[in-house]
C-alpha cells in the first residue's frame, strides 16, 4: 500500500507489477494538478530583492491573454556554476480559463517595491576604481585634476553595489574624471 501526502495524478510508473523494490526506490511519479510550480533563473545582481516582491504574474504560451497570480515558494541558496543565476521556485493554482500542464512554457512578470531604506542614489563607478591604503578603513579613488593634469587621491564614501559597479555617496561630483584601472600602481601628483 502506497500513501501520498496529497491527491494527485500518476504520470510515470518506474516498476512493474510483482517486481521487488528496495527502500526509498522510486515507484511512481505523482503530480498535484491543482498546484503548479515554475522555476525562474534570477541573476545574482537581482536575487537580493526577492524579499521585496509584491506581485508575480505568469503568462503561459498555451493560454494567451491569461495572467496567473503566483507566489514565491522557495529561493535557492546556491548559484548555478554555468549561468551564475539562482533558482527561485514560484507556485500558483490552476486558472479558471484553462489548464496548465507540466512542461508548458511561460513568462513571469515580477513587480517589487523597494522600501525607502533600500533605495540609494549616487554616482556609479566601476568597482576597480576603488582602493584602500594599508592600515586604513577608508576608500579612495584617483581623480584627475584637469587644470594640472595630475592625480589626486580623493576619499569617498561607497554605498550599495550596483549592476555595473558601486554607488559613491560622497567624495566625487558629476563630471569628475576618475581612474578606473591600475589604481594600485599610481601615486599622488603623477602627471597623466
Amino acid at each position: 500500500v502506497l500513501k501520498a501526502p496529497f491527491d494527485g495524478v500518476v504520470v510515470s510508473t518506474f516498476v512493474d507489477s510483482f517486481e521487488d523494490v528496495l527502500a526509498k526506490q522510486p515507484v511512481v511519479r505523482l503530480l498535484d494538478p491543482e498546484r503548479v510550480e515554475m522555476t525562474l533563473s534570477v541573476p545574482e545582481s537581482l536575487i537580493g530583492y526577492a524579499r521585496f516582491v509584491d506581485r508575480i504574474a505568469v503568462q503561459f504560451d498555451a493560454l494567451p491573454g491569461v495572467e496567473v497570480e503566483a507566489t514565491i515558494k522557495e529561493v535557492g541558496r546556491e548559484a548555478s556554476v554555468a549561468t551564475r543565476t539562482y533558482p527561485v521556485t514560484i507556485e500558483m493554482t490552476q486558472p479558471d480559463q484553462g489548464e496548465i500542464l507540466p512542461g508548458m512554457a511561460g513568462k513571469a512578470k515580477v513587480i517589487s517595491k523597494l522600501p525607502d531604506s533600500a533605495r540609494e542614489t549616487g554616482i556609479e563607478i566601476p568597482l576597480t576604481a576603488l582602493f584602500t591604503l594599508t592600515g586604513s578603513d577608508s576608500s579612495y579613488v584617483w581623480v584627475i585634476d584637469e587644470a594640472s593634469m595630475s592625480l589626486k587621491r580623493q576619499e569617498v564614501q561607497p554605498g550599495m553595489m550596483s549592476r555595473y559597479g558601486v554607488l559613491i555617496r560622497e567624495g566625487i561630483a558629476p563630471g569628475d574624471w576618475v581612474v578606473t584601472a591600475g589604481v594600485h600602481s599610481l601615486e599622488e601628483g603623477r602627471k597623466v
